[in-house]
């Protein structure tokens, strides 16, 4: 008997993410549990958003757009020449000639630069060959001064410099380097990110609806009883936002599926309860 009336209650918490007026009525949670189900609904928002962008042929997709302005520089076939003249060996580059090879004058090719050598010509951007790394470059356009940002990262341990793809080369080394540290950066970015997205919606919910309580309820509702209600109802909308973002992420198109499902939620709440604690008093019936 005791075991039934425990899975009863359950049942019963559940209710109150599902039902309109289960989400309405048991609405009044404590600020810190309110945080609480915001994180919460942030992970799972970031779920859907890992399963998208960590997918090796979505990142490899883009990484490869991303790095085409500097890959497609190393088709020269003279520095095609120089690095196949050099060895690769225990992820080193050893190599003895010409450190530069001119593309032209807004863009360097280069091996075994040094920054200063970089910066000598003044090109607007460049790639370069190093010992132990392979750096890319580029003027800082914000800097008054003639700057260089860089971005260096470690030959992949299959690197082969005779190949004269070297964009393959390249690019197979970016995601040696950098697919771990790019797959962390999901959950940090996106946490933080749906936290913000919802925090706003629902702030923007709560403005609404107090507004709708306060002139047909005449009763003032308070912030975190809201926070509440909206707490509630987001479960469900959050799911069919993480769904959608598991198969085609897109911040602004999955915010905007979270809106649309929190707000067909809300009306039906709306249509059941009035906003408020006294049942609903349906014409014809006593």
């Amino acid at each position: 008997m005791n075991e039934q009336v425990q899975s009863k209650n359950k049942l019963d918490f559940f209710k109150r993410f599902y039902n309109p007026k289960e989400m309405f009525y048991k609405r009044k949670y404590k600020w810190w549990q309110n945080t609480i189900f915001l994180i919460l609904f942030a992970v799972i928002g970031t779920v859907g958003a890992y399963i998208y962008l960590a997918n090796p042929n979505y990142y490899r997709k883009a990484i490869t757009s991303s790095l085409t302005y500097y890959t497609d520089k190393t088709k020269d076939p003279e520095f095609q020449k120089s690095v196949a003249s050099a060895e690769f060996e225990d992820g080193k580059l050893i190599y003895h000639g010409t450190k530069r090879i001119r593309k032209n004058q807004k863009f360097d090719l280069g091996i075994n630069l040094t920054q200063k050598e970089m910066e000598k010509e003044k090109p607007r951007a460049g790639i370069v060959f190093n010992r132990k790394h392979i750096v890319l470059y580029a003027r800082n356009a914000e800097s008054k001064k003639y700057t260089l940002g860089r971005v260096d990262f470690p030959y992949s341990s299959n690197f082969n410099n005779k190949n004269s793809n070297l964009k393959k080369e390249i690019e197979k080394s970016w995601f040696a380097a950098n697919t771990k540290a790019y797959l962390q950066s999901i959950w940090v970015t996106w946490i933080f990110g749906f936290i913000f997205r919802i925090l706003l919606v629902w702030m923007i919910f709560i403005l609404v609806l107090r507004s709708i309580i306060t002139g047909v309820n005449k009763k003032e509702e308070s912030m975190v009883n809201l926070f509440g209600f909206l707490s509630n109802a987001t479960l469900i909308p959050i799911l069919i936002m993480a769904i959608f973002s598991s198969f085609a992420f897109n911040s602004l198109t999955s915010i905007a599926v979270f809106v649309v499902a929190l707000l067909v939620i809300v009306i039906i709440t709306w249509v059941q309860t009035r906003f408020s604690d006294e049942p609903v008093k349906i014409k014809g019936k006593k």
